[in-house]
């Protein structure tokens, strides 16, 4: 991803995976590498991994499980990644590829109306967040 809102969904995805890695909001918070998804809106990047991590908790709440959540946001997240335009992605980029990846991961594995309800989350999250409009 080049410019546009690339660096900061980088920064934001790393922060979520280390999150999944380590079962923490804040997994290493204090150290040089600071990564957090703790929902901080001043740092662009913190956006991005703090709408992850708060749709992480809405999948959760479907699939009973916080692990089983992660595991399965890692796929949306990835598939995400995929579907951004290379050039200078922009916020309503992302929110449009993560909805896409989120039906396409989840419906696998959970009912059709969780999938939308998963979904629809994401936008209001997105909405909150100031990503989209």
């Amino acid at each position: 991803m080049i410019a546009g809102e690339g660096p900061a969904i980088r920064s934001g995805m790393a922060d979520f995976c280390a999150a999944v890695a380590t079962g923490s909001a804040e997994p290493y918070v204090g150290l040089d590498c600071a990564r957090s998804v703790s929902n901080d809106f001043r740092v662009r990047g913190s956006v991005y991994g703090g709408f992850t991590w708060r749709v992480t908790e809405e999948v959760a709440r479907h699939v009973g499980d916080i692990n089983r959540a992660r595991q399965l946001m890692v796929g949306v997240v990835a598939t995400t990644v995929s579907l951004l335009p290379v050039v200078a992605p922009t916020a309503e980029d992302f929110v449009d590829a993560f909805g896409r990846a989120t039906r396409h991961v989840l419906s696998r594995n959970l009912a059709p109306s969780a999938v939308e309800s998963v979904v629809a989350a994401a936008r209001l999250e997105g909405l909150r967040r100031g990503l989209i409009r």
